[in-house]
């Protein structure tokens, strides 16, 4: 939930997974995979915040995510 001023809003943090599939869904050009692997380094070193089930801890994250970036890099 966000307040302003003069409202309030209600959101949902998107989960990384889904944060990258929206990536390849709304990019369908040739760079599409350069930004998809992007995102997924930042999102392994940390570097992106603000997802869903992203560990804080680095071993954790680099653990859970590392199959998936070998599916990328496929």
């Amino acid at each position: 939930m966000a307040l302003g001023k003069n409202s309030m809003g209600q959101g949902q943090l998107l989960h990384w997974e889904e944060y990258l599939d929206l990536i390849r869904k709304t990019n369908k050009d040739n760079d599409c995979w350069l930004m998809l692997l992007r995102a997924a380094l930042d999102i392994y070193n940390g570097k992106l915040i603000g997802l869903a089930g992203i560990p804080d801890h680095k071993e954790t994250r680099e653990r859970m995510l590392r199959e998936q970036m070998k599916n990328l890099l496929r």
